[in-house]
């Protein structure tokens, strides 16, 4: 599975690159239970100062950082960066992923599954509703959703 902008080689897995895991700083002990924390709010929101953090535009380049609830830096992938505007409490997991659809459609965000674009409505809709969980199921373990 890969994910990239149009304008950027680079994807936060790349086919060749290891086992094909990120690494962020985190709290995380590395066996994804995410310390038994519960999953994200049905409007999940972080705080103004990460959703208006600089640098979380995707054509700001192919990484970026925040400082999250613990003072400690984190990673951003693609994905994470695209959803964190959004995170205002005000938009449901349907419409997240209603939005990265949004985003493929435009051009903005690639999905790539067997080395071709996801372009079918309806896998992009289940792939994009997929991606949301687990964008959201990151940011929290990241210490950046707001409980």
């Amino acid at each position: 599975m890969n994910l990239s902008t149009p304008n950027n080689r680079d994807s936060v897995h790349r086919k060749g690159d290891g086992d094909g895991k990120q690494t962020n700083p985190d709290r995380s002990n590395g066996n994804g239970n995410g310390h038994g924390m519960t999953a994200a709010a049905d409007f999940p929101r972080a705080s103004a100062a990460t959703r208006n953090a600089p640098g979380l535009a995707l054509s700001a380049g192919p990484t970026a950082v925040t400082c999250n609830q613990w003072h400690e830096l984190v990673g951003l992938s693609l994905l994470e960066r695209c959803l964190l505007p959004l995170l205002d409490g005000e938009h449901s997991h349907e419409a997240l992923a209603e939005h990265l659809a949004a985003e493929a459609r435009a051009g903005r965000l690639r999905f790539i599954k067997d080395e071709k674009p996801l372009t079918d409505e309806a896998t992009l809709r289940e792939f994009t509703r997929k991606q949301v969980a687990a964008a959201l199921r990151d940011l929290r373990r990241k210490a950046l959703l707001k409980a």
